[in-house]
This record gives C-alpha cells, structure tokens and sequence, in this order.
C-alpha cells in the first residue's frame, strides 16, 4: 500500500524511469543530507534505488551491493594510519577520515549505527527513513525509496 508517498517502486511500476536510470530524491540535496551520510551510503544509494526499479528482493539488493562494491567502501576507522605515496594522498585520505569520524560521532549520538557491512547500509537508511520494507506476497521482502515526503534532516539528526 502506498499511503500517498512517491517513491521509486511506484514510478517504475507506472513506467516513469527510463530503462538504464535510476531515480534519487532531490530532497535528499535540499535537506543537507550528503554532509550526514557515511560515503559507503552515499555511494550505494544509486545502486540500490536501480535495484528496487529492477524489483530486486532485499536479499538479492544486499547481494548485489556486497559484489559490486569493493570492500574498500567501509571506512576503517582506526588509530593505525596507512601508508601515502604522496602527500596529496595523505591529505585526501585526512579529509575523508575526518569527515567520517565526524559522520559516525553525529549518527551514534543521535542513536543511529555507523555502517560496517551492506546490511548496515541497508538498515541505516530504513533507521533514517530513506527506505521502507515492503512484504509482496507474504513471503517476499523488498525495498522502496521515498522519494517524497522525503524526512528532514532536521527532523531526525540533531546537529550535537
């Protein structure tokens, strides 16, 4: 049942992607939502909103995720500090661990979990409201993203 909501799932059963597109909230720009986001979410989001337009399970997204996304995509944050080739690569590589631990801090303090596998990507964004679970024929899990009313970041993240 679909409450009113515009999401991804409805707009491919009604034909409105194009075959080879995939469809992502413009609200999720808007609200500020990519400074809030781990960049393993940020990266996967495309993906999995193809997946569901493809009418993927939530396994089989999960799956999917888990093959074409390099295990390189989770940030380990950790005290022990790789070894740079430049010092551009070091100052890159600061930038991003920087912004990370301040992702993870804001999402832990706000009762969220920081992402350390695709299943946590997954429930992250059910936690935050990007994705809803949908049980099609009582036995089969799949996903859809709200595409609008998409949640507020003010409405969900308080910036501590």
């Amino acid at each position: 049942m679909n409450n009113g909501e515009i999401t991804v799932r409805l707009l491919s059963q009604i034909k409105m992607i194009p075959e080879g597109q995939c469809i992502m909230p413009q609200s999720l720009y808007d609200y500020g939502w990519l400074s809030c986001l781990p960049l393993v979410n940020i990266i996967t989001l495309p993906q999995i909103s193809n997946c569901i337009a493809l009418e993927f399970s939530k396994e089989r997204i999960i799956d999917y995720l888990i093959r074409n996304n390099d295990k390189e995509v989770f940030w380990k944050l950790r005290d022990a500090e790789p070894v740079f080739n430049s010092v551009y690569e070091k100052s890159e590589y600061n930038l991003y661990y920087a912004r990370e631990v301040n992702v993870r801090y804001r999402l832990e303090k706000n009762g969220f979990y920081y992402p350390r596998s695709m299943q946590d990507v997954i429930q992250l964004f059910i936690d935050l409201g990007f994705v809803i679970e949908v049980l099609e024929n009582e036995n089969e899990l799949k996903l859809d993203l709200i595409i609008r009313p998409f949640p507020n970041i003010e409405n969900v993240l308080k910036f501590i």
